[in-house]
C-alpha cells in the first residue's frame, strides 16, 4: 500500500513538472503591470506627443512581458472617439520604458468584433499578438485558427476584449478568426 501511494505521488509530481516545464520562463502575463512603472502614463505621453492625439482616458486591457519588454493591448478615448492600440515597449539601460512600436486605430463599432495584429522579435523572442474589441454582446468566445492548424480559444475579458500572444512560432499567420456565443453558435467569422 505504501509503495502504491509513493507511486501515485511520483506520478502527480511528474505531471506537475511536465506541465510547468512546458511554460516559457521568458514570458509572463501581467495581471497587474509592474507597479514601479506607470505604463498608462508612458502610453498616454507617447500617443499625445508622437501621434498628436489628446488622450481623455486610457486602459490597458492586456499585457504580457517578453524578455526586457512589454506587449500591450490598449483602449483609449479622445474627444468622444474610441481607439484601440497595440504597443510594444522595451526598458532601456536606465530601466525607463521606451515605445518601440505603437499601432493605433479608431474602434470600428460596425463589426461584431475588431481585429489587430502585430508580429516582431524582441530579445531573440519572435512574438505574434492578436487583439480586438468585442462589440456584439452575444459573443463570449473568440477562436483563432493559424495556418499551422493550431486553434486558440479565448474568452471575452471584462473590458469586452480578447488578446493572445504567441511566442517563438515562425509562422503565426491567421487562417481564420471566429466569434461564438455561449452555446457555441458561430456569430461572425473573418
Amino acid at each position: 500500500m505504501n509503495k502504491k501511494n509513493n507511486l501515485n505521488a511520483l506520478l502527480i509530481l511528474l505531471l506537475i513538472t511536465l506541465t510547468l516545464g512546458c511554460s516559457n520562463n521568458d514570458v509572463k502575463e501581467t495581471g497587474s503591470i509592474n507597479n514601479e512603472i506607470d505604463y498608462k502614463m508612458v502610453y498616454t505621453e507617447s500617443i499625445e506627443n508622437k501621434n498628436k492625439i489628446k488622450v481623455d482616458q486610457l486602459d490597458i486591457s492586456y499585457s504580457k512581458e517578453v524578455g526586457n519588454g512589454l506587449i500591450a493591448h490598449i483602449l483609449f478615448s479622445s474627444n468622444s472617439i474610441n481607439y484601440e492600440a497595440i504597443a510594444l515597449s522595451q526598458l532601456n539601460d536606465s530601466g525607463t520604458p521606451q515605445i518601440v512600436d505603437l499601432n493605433i486605430t479608431k474602434t470600428d463599432t460596425t463589426v461584431p468584433f475588431t481585429h489587430m495584429e502585430m508580429t516582431g522579435e524582441m530579445d531573440d523572442v519572435v512574438y505574434h499578438i492578436y487583439s480586438g474589441i468585442i462589440n456584439n454582446e452575444d459573443i463570449t468566445n473568440i477562436e483563432l485558427t493559424l495556418f499551422n492548424d493550431t486553434v486558440i480559444s479565448l474568452n471575452k475579458s471584462e473590458l469586452n476584449t480578447y488578446s493572445y500572444v504567441r511566442l517563438n512560432d515562425s509562422d503565426g499567420r491567421l487562417r481564420s478568426l471566429e466569434g461564438f456565443d455561449v452555446q457555441g453558435k458561430l456569430i461572425y467569422k473573418y
